[in-house]
């Protein structure tokens, strides 16, 4: 699981989510105004494969990826995030969830771009795992 943000505004990307479908990759999306998207993964991902999960955020449109395949997307993700705030890796800590979640897995090739990536970046990435320059 991955998450940013402070008090109301913050993004994850989690496995799992309670309450939400089984063996499922979540991208989890709330702003300051606490607007709150979810996207789910169609392709079960807690099966023991290895799977490239990607999110993009591209102006009001966010987009959840699995394997190079856009599953998921949704409109009104509006607002930004306080930078000087941490960025935790397999691990929740937030006042809603009891410290120590963590996430039981493995986590390989992090990379966070500085520019919306489009369907076809993504989609090399998941077969050559690199791409021309996005910016």
């Amino acid at each position: 699981m991955k998450g940013y943000g402070s008090g109301n505004d913050m993004w994850l990307i989690a496995i799992n989510e309670a309450g939400g479908p089984a063996n499922k990759a979540m991208f989890f999306w709330r702003n300051r105004a606490e607007t709150t998207i979810k996207l789910y993964s169609t392709t079960d991902v807690n099966d023991g494969a290895w799977h490239h999960i990607s999110t993009v955020r591209d102006g009001e449109n966010l987009y959840l990826y699995v394997d190079g395949v856009l599953e998921d997307s949704a409109t009104g993700a509006t607002g930004t995030f306080d930078p000087t705030q941490a960025m935790r890796l397999g691990r929740w800590a937030h006042n809603s969830h009891p410290d120590g979640t963590h996430f039981a897995g493995s986590l390989d090739g992090l990379t966070i771009y500085n520019t919306a990536l489009d369907a076809q970046a993504v989609a090399d990435l998941h077969t050559n795992t690199t791409i021309a320059d996005p910016g």
